[in-house]
């Protein structure tokens, strides 16, 4: 599937910083489409994504209890 140049280059910056470069295509295609959360398993690409802002990378279990939060 084509890539736009915008997420290749974010994908290029999300690998600069150590992220594989499949996940960091699927994080940056992500944050071109909008999204507000990416969720997924990978502790290391937990760990790795803590400082970016412009997406909210969380475990799917977390992201549960982040949901409920508000629904209380």
């Amino acid at each position: 599937m084509a890539t736009t140049d915008a997420v290749e280059h974010i994908a290029t910056t999300l690998a600069s910083l150590g992220v594989k470069p499949m996940d960091a295509l699927h994080l940056a295609s992500a944050i071109e489409a909008g999204a507000d959360c990416f969720l997924t398993t990978d502790k290391q690409l937990l760990r790795k994504m803590k400082s970016i802002t412009q997406i909210q990378v969380l475990d799917p279990v977390d992201f549960i209890q982040k949901i409920e939060a508000t629904l209380e």
